[in-house]
C-alpha cells in the first residue's frame, strides 16, 4: 500500500478506495499538502531512479553493440 493512500485511508477511517486522477488534487482539509509532497517526493525520486537505470542500460548496450 502507497504511502499516500495509507495517510488518506487513516483520515477517512479506511472507507473507500483512493481514486486518484492526473492533475486532481486530494481534497482532504488539513493533509492535502502534506499527502501530496510525500506523493511528489516519491515521485521525483522514482523519476531519478529510472534515469540512472535507464543511463546504465544505454551504457551497457552501446558496449555489448560495438
Amino acid at each position: 500500500m502507497t504511502r499516500v493512500y495509507q495517510n488518506f485511508q487513516a483520515i477517512r477511517g479506511g472507507c473507500g478506495p483512493l481514486v486518484s486522477f492526473p492533475g486532481v488534487s486530494l481534497r482532504v482539509p488539513g493533509s492535502t499538502s502534506t499527502a501530496l509532497a510525500d506523493f511528489n517526493a516519491t515521485r521525483q525520486r522514482e523519476k531519478h531512479e529510472l534515469e540512472q537505470l535507464n543511463d546504465k542500460l544505454v551504457q551497457y548496450v552501446e558496449k555489448v553493440n560495438f
